[in-house]
């Protein structure tokens, strides 16, 4: 009788699993990566799915929270495909405009199952974003005009502010190239600026040392701020490229002719000071850059003066 009764205890344990086997769903269509890459205008996400259905339309709903200055915004989107094969990746992209640091997380569902992923933002779970004017920029440009004997010279201010360390550890180099208004680069030099220090070039110095011999009279000044330099030397190999990093801050001083009539006016000339321009440096820009200095150099091109940190004028 007891062998009876634990036969029948097994069977009903075993009824009761194999029913709720058959009761349970499979786990399908989920949610497999959700990916971001975010910035102070806006973001771009990937996400993939497995386990889908060929033909079935599905949808993607996800939601950015922006936190800026203690102060949570959402952003939200969707996303529909209809599958075509078991697997699936779609992107998506949005704007922003954020003026502070802000930090970003974010989540997406598939919203057929309920699988839900937390978005990985930049690499990592949330993303702290450095955002506002001139705040974190390594590339600046600006012009020059009037550059003739009997015009004022123009001057360029560059500030170490101090955000990349104290003492020696946080020297900058201010890497400046200058071009004409031709487009080509006549003179480069990197030039040190320590932890609140204050570095002034003066604009027909740095044109007096031209490749071709001769001052232009107008053209371009673009500045990557780096922690290395960048130095050439005639008859070596190009050296190694440019570590940039934030924490440079500069001003220019622009010449004007008051009749305004050409591009090298009479005079007489007023003068104007505005910040340089914070610019977007791409790795080919760089790349650029470096390869047309060193080329000036190869070409026995001498490099444009450092003035002095601590002689301002």
């Amino acid at each position: 009788m007891k062998k009876n009764k634990k036969r029948m205890t097994f069977l009903g344990i075993a009824i009761a699993l194999t029913t709720i086997l058959l009761v349970t769903p499979a786990v399908a269509n989920f949610l497999s990566v959700a990916s971001a890459t975010a910035n102070c205008a806006g973001y771009s996400l990937t996400v993939s799915a497995a386990d889908l259905t060929p033909g079935t339309t599905y949808t993607i709903n996800y939601t950015f929270t922006v936190t800026s200055n203690g102060t949570p915004k959402t952003f939200s989107g969707t996303i529909t495909f209809t599958a075509t094969a078991s697997a699936a990746t779609e992107t998506a992209s949005g704007t922003w405009s954020l003026t502070s640091s802000s930090t970003v997380t974010g989540s997406a569902t598939l919203t057929s199952s309920g699988s839900t992923l937390p978005i990985t933002i930049n690499g990592s779970s949330s993303a702290t974003l450095s955002c506002g004017v001139g705040h974190n920029s390594k590339y600046f440009v600006t012009y020059y005009s009037n550059n003739v004997t009997a015009a004022p010279d123009a001057t360029v201010r560059i500030i170490n502010d101090g955000d990349a360390g104290a003492f020696a550890a946080g020297d900058l180099y201010a890497d400046f190239y200058v071009f004409d208004d031709s487009e080509e680069l006549v003179t480069c030099c990197s030039c040190k600026v320590t932890p609140d220090g204050p570095l002034s070039e003066s604009v027909k110095a740095i044109t007096a040392s031209a490749i071709r011999g001769t001052a232009p009279t107008r053209g371009v000044i673009k500045v990557i701020s780096s922690t290395n330099g960048f130095f050439p030397v005639s008859g070596a190999g190009e050296p190694p490229a440019e570590t940039t990093a934030a924490g440079l801050r500069g001003y220019a001083t622009h010449i004007q002719s008051t009749a305004n009539e050409t591009p090298n006016g009479p005079a007489p000339y007023s003068q104007a000071e505005t910040a340089l321009s914070d610019s977007n440096l791409t790795a080919s820009e760089q790349s650029l850059l470096e390869l047309l200095c060193w080329v000036g150099a190869q070409l026995s091109g001498p490099e444009c003066p450092c003035t002095r940190e601590d002689f301002d004028f």
